[in-house]
């Protein structure tokens, strides 16, 4: 299986979870326990695919944020699906949830600073802010529905990217352009290594001149 096939998976996994994340904010209430359970496992461990795409198709340029990230936003779903995680008492959803979305906002951010995923980044960043509103004392019921649609929909919008055809295009036209300069670069050096041995010659070849005619004088 190839790099790219396995990134369009994990684009796949992070389109998918992300609808799944807002339909769960829609339909709980019409489904029994252990499906609403078997809901939430799926869409955190397709978002877990999600984020591994993210992080690993530029991991080279994220660096230390991208990776800190990345596994804050890991270890915040984790906790999620770990009711008996607790943190001054409060465990399960109450730690995880926003601890993986400021981990998925940071990755969101590193990745729209570098020119890439600023939907999701934006989408993610309406969510934390949405959130930490509701953290603040405003009781509305709309705000925790809000920043989970917007959360989910920020993984949609980041799995869409990743599979657009244009940025297929873009990573070729680099590429290609990477390779024309290194063989333009080739070019030049074996020009100048011509030159310079024709130049050589040359002087050899004035040297032996001027050094037969002193033998004939």
């Amino acid at each position: 299986m190839t790099d790219r096939t396995l990134l369009r998976l994990a684009a796949l996994a992070a389109v998918i979870g992300g609808g799944l994340r807002i339909s769960a904010g829609l339909v709980p209430a019409m489904m029994d326990a252990p499906s609403r359970e078997l809901l939430y496992f799926t869409v955190d461990a397709l978002l877990i695919a999600g984020l591994m795409g993210l992080y690993l198709d530029r991991s080279r340029e994220l660096g230390w944020s991208g990776i800190l990230g990345f596994a804050i936003a890991v270890l915040g779903l984790l906790i999620v699906r770990s009711a008996q995680m607790r943190v001054f008492g409060i465990g399960g959803y109450a730690v995880g949830a926003p601890v993986a979305l400021i981990g998925t906002t940071l990755l969101g951010v590193s990745l729209a600073l570098r020119g890439t995923q600023r939907w999701a980044a934006g989408l993610w960043l309406a969510s934390l802010a949405i959130g930490h509103a509701a953290s603040f004392g405003a009781g509305e019921s709309w705000i925790p529905l809000a920043a989970g649609i917007l959360f989910g929909a920020g993984f949609v919008a980041a799995g869409f990217a990743l599979l657009s055809p244009g940025r297929a295009a873009a990573k070729a036209y680099a590429v290609a352009q990477s390779a024309q300069t290194v063989i333009s670069t080739v070019t030049w050096l074996r020009s100048g290594c011509c030159l310079r041995s024709a130049a050589l010659t040359c002087s050899d070849e004035i040297s032996s001149g001027q050094t037969s005619d002193t033998i004939r004088l």
